[in-house]
């Protein structure tokens, strides 16, 4: 306990012989054994206090290892980011361009033995009519601008010409809320198209599973995301 009239010098002289002592107790260490107050005492690397503390060779490697992991792993995730950072330009890049074209037929567009990366979020035009006995729900999640949690529509259709001529495709049709999620709860269910129609749109090619997404179960009609050869 210190009173009001303590010097402060005075403090700091004695926190210095305090900081001392402490060292030369950690220097010295004594190891007992369990027999007892009678079994042998072993004094281990007992170093006089004032003397500078000295690591070995192998706690020298161990320590820059230690110390270089942090270093080597900071460098790997910024080139990571930098090659992250390319590949989205590109991938952002190659849409635009795909976007300005103008819409052709899929089967122009779109190559069904090759990779169809490169064809992302190109206008295409298809003939054909809806299979509304078909049509799955995927969700829940949000509308694009935010709100309530929801269901986007997807319903085939069969084409009716062209080189896919009686294959189908896959129509995102839009968002629609929880309590719409079945035809039969919309208004426009009567109005559903069933004739003949030709569609503009873009095309995708589905969607991949994210790490926390759920399975889907098909037997059950439930769908988490899109996956093209399962629908």
């Amino acid at each position: 306990i210190f009173s009001k009239s303590t010097h402060p010098l005075f403090l700091v002289a004695m926190f210095r012989s305090l900081l001392r002592n402490a060292r030369s107790c950690f220097r010295s260490v004594v190891q007992r054994a369990a027999s007892g107050p009678s079994g042998p005492q072993i004094l281990v690397d007992a170093k006089p206090a004032g003397q500078p503390f000295k690591m070995g060779a192998k706690s020298r490697r161990l320590g820059m290892i230690l110390f270089s992991i942090p270093i080597a792993t900071a460098f790997g995730l910024g080139f990571w980011q930098i090659h992250r950072l390319r590949w989205k330009k590109g991938v952002i890049n190659r849409i635009h361009t795909n976007i300005s074209a103008a819409p052709r037929p899929v089967d122009e567009v779109v190559p069904l033995d090759m990779d169809r990366s490169a064809v992302q979020f190109s206008p295409v035009h298809v003939r054909g009519v809806f299979r509304h006995d078909q049509e799955v729900t995927v969700g829940p999640r949000p509308p694009i601008d935010g709100g309530p949690q929801g269901f986007m529509v997807i319903t085939p259709m069969k084409l009716t010409s062209g080189l896919w001529k009686d294959c189908s495709v896959l129509v995102h049709r839009g968002w629609v809320p929880k309590d719409k999620q079945l035809l039969t709860q919309r208004n426009d269910a009567s109005s559903a198209p069933v004739e003949e129609i030709v569609l503009r749109g873009l095309y995708r090619d589905g969607e991949h599973k994210k790490m926390f997404t759920p399975e889907n179960h098909p037997d059950k009609n439930i769908w988490y995301w899109v996956d093209v050869d399962e629908i």
